[in-house]
C-alpha cells in the first residue's frame, strides 16, 4: 500500500506538516516499531509477573506468611513511588538539553551520588522504625505475624538503592532512545523469583524469598549497565549540591511528587468507600483495576516511553511546529489503539474474568461484581491514556505544577462523583466515577497545552476520533456475533481460551479493515511503512 501526493491532498493534509521539521538524526528509525516491540516486552514482563504471583501462592498459600510477605514489600515500594515519578519525569527534559557528553556526566553521575546517599539514609532509618511502618501500612497485624512482617521489612528495605539507581538508569537509556532494555526490566526480576522458587520452594522460608526479590532488583540495575556503558557513561565520584541541573530537579520535582501522592490517594478514597458496601466490593475493584492497568502498562506506557524523550528534544531544540504534530499524532495513536480496547473489553468482559479468576472461592457471583466494574473502569481507559501523554508533555515543557494541579482536580471530581454514584450503582459507581474524572482531567489538561504551547490540530484528531468509534462500533457487532454464537461455558478451559483468542483476532482484523476503508490517517501511515519497507518520516508516529 503506498501512499502518494494525491491521496495526502485528499485527505487536506499539508506534506509539510505530515513530515515535520524533525531533523531524522534526533529521532528513532521507526517509532512504529519500537512501540510495538515494547508493547510485546511488556505483555511478556506482565505475563511473568502474574505467573510469579501464582507461584509464590502455590508454595506459600494464602495465610500469616505471604500477608507479611506482602506488606513488607509494599513498604519499599510505596515508598519509593514517589521518587521514580520524581525522577523519572524531571530527568530526561533536564539532560536532553545538556551540551556534550562531559555535562551529561556531571549532571548524571552527581544525582545518583546525591540520591544514592539519601537512600540509604532513608533505608537505615526505615529498618530502626520498621515496626511504626509496619503499624502504619497493617494496622491489624498483631503477634508472630507482626513480629515477621517487621523482619521482613527490614530485609527489602534493602533495595531502596537500588530501586533508586534503577529509575535513573531507565531515564539516562530512554534519553538515547535504547528502550527495550528498560521495557523489559521485570523480565529478569520475574525469571530470578520464579527460578528461585522451583528450585528451592518454600525450603528457605518467606525470608528467603524477600531476599531473592532484593536479588532481583540488583539484577535489574547490572543488566542495565552494558547499554549505559555503550551510551558513554562512566562512573565518577561527584557530590555537588549546587550543581545546576540537580537544583533544576529540585525546583519541579515538588509538584511531581504532589501528583503522585495525589493519585495514590485516589485509590485509597475508592477503597475506603468500597469498604461500606457488599462484601466482595474491594477485591471485585482491585481485580477489575488490575486487569485494566495491564492495558494501561502494555499500550499507554510503550507509546509515553518512545515520545517523551523525542517530545524533550523537540522543546530543547525549538521545533515548535514538530512538537505540537508529534503530540497530536501521539493523541491520536492513544485513540486509534485504546477505544476498540476499551468497547472490546465491554462486549468480553464477563468471559475474561471467568477465564482469569473464576475458580476455587472466585464464584459466578464476584465474576459479575468483577465484570461490571472492569466494564466502569475501561470507560476512562481513554482519559488514563490522555493524561498520562498530555502530563508528559507538560514535563517536557519544563512544567510541572500544570498536571499536579489537574490530578487535585481530578481528585476532587473523584470524590463528588463517588459520593454520588455508590448510592445508585455500588461499587461500579466508584468505578465509573474514577474514569469520568480522568476524562475531565484530560479534556482540561488538553485545553491547558493549547492555550501553553497555541493552537492544536483539532480537526484531524476529531476526525480520527469518529472514524475509531465507527470502526470499534462494527468490530463489536462482529465478536458479539461470533463469541456468543455458541454456548461455550459448558466447554472446557482449553477451548474457552482459544475461542475467546479467535473472537479477539477476529476483532483487530476487522478494526483494521474498517479502519482502512475509513482512510484512517496514521493507520494508513503504518501499513504503509510495513509494506514499503521504508524507514519512517519525520514527524510521523
Amino acid at each position: 500500500m503506498k501512499i502518494n501526493e494525491n491521496q495526502l491532498q485528499k485527505w487536506n493534509i499539508n506534506k509539510k506538516l505530515i513530515l515535520g521539521k524533525i531533523k531524522e538524526q534526533n529521532m528513532p528509525r521507526n517509532a512504529v516499531k519500537i512501540t510495538l516491540v515494547i508493547m510485546i516486552i511488556t505483555a511478556i514482563s506482565r505475563v511473568l509477573g502474574f505467573f510469579r504471583e501464582m507461584v509464590i501462592a502455590a508454595k506459600f498459600g494464602a495465610g500469616i506468611e505471604s500477608d507479611a510477605f506482602f506488606i513488607a514489600y509494599m513498604i519499599p515500594g510505596t515508598i519509593f513511588a514517589a521518587i521514580a515519578t520524581a525522577i523519572g519525569t524531571t530527568f530526561i527534559p533536564i539532560y536532553t538539553k545538556k551540551n556534550g557528553l562531559k555535562e551529561r556526566l556531571v549532571f548524571t553521575n552527581n544525582l545518583i551520588n546525591i540520591t544514592s546517599i539519601i537512600a540509604i539514609i532513608i533505608t537505615i532509618i526505615s529498618m530502626f522504625f520498621s515496626n511504626y511502618l509496619v503499624s502504619i501500612f497493617a494496622p491489624g497485624f498483631s503477634g508472630s505475624g507482626f513480629d515477621l512482617a517487621v523482619k521482613l521489612t527490614r530485609i527489602m528495605m534493602t533495595m531502596l538503592l537500588f530501586l533508586t539507581l534503577n529509575s535513573i538508569f531507565a531515564s539516562i537509556l530512554q534519553s538515547h532512545e535504547r528502550f527495550y532494555i528498560t521495557a523489559g526490566l521485570g523480565i529478569p526480576f520475574n525469571l530470578i523469583i520464579v527460578g528461585y522458587l522451583v528450585l528451592y520452594g518454600n525450603s528457605l522460608g518467606i525470608a528467603g524469598l524477600a531476599w531473592i526479590v532484593v536479588l532481583g532488583v540488583i539484577g535489574q540495575v547490572i543488566i542495565q549497565v552494558p547499554s549505559l556503558i555503550k551510551t558513554g557513561w562512566r562512573y565518577k565520584v561527584i557530590l555537588n549540591w549546587k550543581e545546576e541541573g540537580f537544583q533544576q530537579i529540585i525546583k519541579l520535582v515538588g509538584p511531581v511528587i504532589l501528583g503522585a501522592m495525589v493519585g495514590q490517594i485516589n485509590v485509597i478514597v475508592d477503597r475506603m468507600l468500597a469498604s461500606h458496601l457488599v462484601e466482595g466490593s474491594i477485591s471485585a475493584l482491585n481485580y477489575a483495576n488490575r486487569l485494566n492497568q495491564l492495558s494501561y502498562a502494555i499500550v499507554v506506557m510503550a507509546i509515553v516511553s518512545v515520545l517523551y524523550p523525542r517530545l524533550s528534544k523537540l522543546f530543547a531544540s525549538n521545533q515548535i511546529d514538530a512538537f505540537k504534530m508529534t503530540t497530536m499524532n501521539g493523541l491520536e495513536s492513544m485513540i486509534i489503539i485504546l477505544l476498540p480496547i476499551t468497547v472490546g473489553g465491554g462486549i468480553l468482559a464477563t468471559p475474561i474474568i471467568q477465564l482469569l479468576f473464576q475458580r476455587g472461592a472466585f464464584d459466578s457471583t464476584a465474576t459479575s461484581m468483577t465484570s461490571i466494574a472492569f466494564v466502569y473502569y475501561s470507560i476512562g481507559l481513554i482519559g488514563l491514556g490522555i493524561r498520562e501523554l498530555l502530563s508528559r508533555v507538560f514535563y517536557s515543557l519544563q512544567d510541572t505544577k500544570t498536571p499536579m494541579i489537574n490530578g487535585i482536580i481530578a481528585l476532587v471530581i473523584n470524590i463528588i462523583l463517588n459520593l454520588i454514584l455508590i448510592k445508585y450503582m455500588q461499587h461500579a459507581g466508584l468505578a465509573l466515577g474514577s474514569s469520568i474524572s480522568l476524562l475531565v482531567a484530560s479534556l482540561l489538561l488538553y485545553g491547558g497545552l493549547a492555550k501553553k504551547i497555541g493552537k492544536l490540530n483539532n480537526k484531524y484528531f476529531t476526525i480520527s476520533f469518529i472514524k475509531a468509534m465507527v470502526a470499534s462500533m462494527i468490530m463489536a457487532i462482529f465478536v458479539y456475533k461470533l463469541y456468543y454464537f455458541y454456548d461455550i461455558t459448558k466447554y472446557s478451559l482449553i477451548i474457552r481460551f482459544g475461542w475467546l483468542l479467535l473472537s479477539v483476532l477476529f476483532g483487530v482484523l476487522i478494526y483494521l479493515l474498517v479502519s482502512l476503508l475509513l482512510k484512517q490517517r496514521l493507520v494508513l501511515l503504518t501499513f504503509s511503512k510495513i509494506f514499503n519497507n521504508k524507514k519512517p518520516k519525520a514527524g510521523t508516529f
